[in-house]
């Protein structure tokens, strides 16, 4: 039952998960977020030409995010060793001109797919129960992410493997590669290891407290000084920053009242839940600025379902109605019926 609890459930759910044609079952949602584009990408791309591969620096590398598509190219190549490839004619929407996908990169995304999952539920399913797990995290956020924002998602997945192995040098490894499939992952990797000195030391709550709004303030002095860059071309790390997105409002409340409930919990909660805390701090600070924040809060949807469980039963009275509300809220929007 052990062995079953650890390897075969995650395996199972995530076989079950992404076998369900999200995008079937629901009215004019052909594909998923960047479904579509990544489909048309790898479809379109020579795999065997050292094109997409040309950089020679660790910061062309890291700029590129050579890693990711590194990875979709070989498993691409791997799906091509035992399924013969074939072109099929599919299209975006109704009225946009259909082109042509490769049999191949459908079943290679759906691979990775697999594997986000898999790494999500394995995480989850080791520190909490079965059916609460699968009850926080069974919404659009995670189709959206593990089926859609997929190099985003895979980045977090491998840090989130670090955080699980408890060998050091193979954990700092995943970090490591973590930015070279999305670089996004730039801005948690400090959070992780300012938590891994924090976890060690004796902070009162106050001090815990003020820690988190002090990282917060200059991670966001950082990111306004590199939005500068990256608003001339100069660097391209990610989207955009400091974009005004005046329709989060909704996210705003809920996690401000995530956020709210956590940080009144005792230092200790606080200190072993500090990573995706300081992520939603951030996140509730830049919603407003940036479109494409939410994606750190849903790529790291494990360590916020895992901050939720943790809380003491009195403070999950009011998380759980907000946490079902927000789902009931996304559902209604990713279903067009809102």
């Amino acid at each position: 039952m052990l062995i079953s609890k650890k390897i075969v459930y995650p395996i199972l759910f995530s076989i079950v998960f992404i076998s369900i044609p999200w995008t079937y079952l629901i009215p004019n949602q052909i594909f998923i977020s960047d479904q579509f584009t990544l489909f048309e990408k790898f479809s379109s791309m020579q795999l065997d030409s050292d094109i997409l591969f040309q950089e020679r620096s660790i910061y062309g590398y890291l700029q590129g995010e050579t890693l990711g598509k590194l990875i979709i190219v070989q498993v691409i190549k791997f799906v091509g060793l035992f399924n013969s490839a074939q072109y099929d004619f599919i299209q975006n929407n109704p009225v946009a001109e259909p082109v042509l996908v490769l049999n191949n990169v459908i079943i290679a995304l759906k691979i990775i797919s697999f594997f986000i999952l898999f790494i999500w539920l394995k995480f989850l399913f080791d520190r909490m129960p079965i059916h609460v797990s699968l009850f926080l995290l069974v919404n659009p956020l995670t189709i959206d992410m593990t089926q859609g924002i997929i190099l985003n998602s895979l980045a977090f997945s491998f840090i989130i493997l670090g955080l699980m192995i408890k060998q050091k040098k193979l954990k700092y490894f995943f970090y490591f590669l973590a930015p070279f499939i999305h670089n996004s992952a730039l801005l948690v990797l400090p959070i992780i290891f300012l938590y891994n000195f924090i976890f060690f030391m004796k902070f009162n709550k106050k001090s815990m407290i003020l820690i988190l709004f002090i990282v917060a303030f200059v991670l966001l002095i950082l990111l306004y000084l590199a939005n500068t860059y990256v608003s001339d071309s100069s660097i391209s790390f990610g989207k955009k920053l400091f974009v005004l997105n005046s329709d989060k409002l909704i996210y705003f409340i809920i996690f401000l009242g995530i956020a709210s409930v956590q940080l009144i919990s005792n230092s200790e909660y606080i200190k072993n839940n500090y990573i995706i805390l300081q992520i939603i701090i951030l996140f509730t600070i830049l919603n407003f600025l940036n479109p494409f924040t939410y994606r750190f809060i849903a790529g790291l949807l494990p360590l916020l379902v895992l901050s939720i469980w943790n809380l003491s039963t009195d403070k999950k009275v009011f998380i759980y109605p907000l946490w079902i509300l927000f789902t009931v809220y996304l559902w209604l929007g990713w279903t067009k019926l809102l």
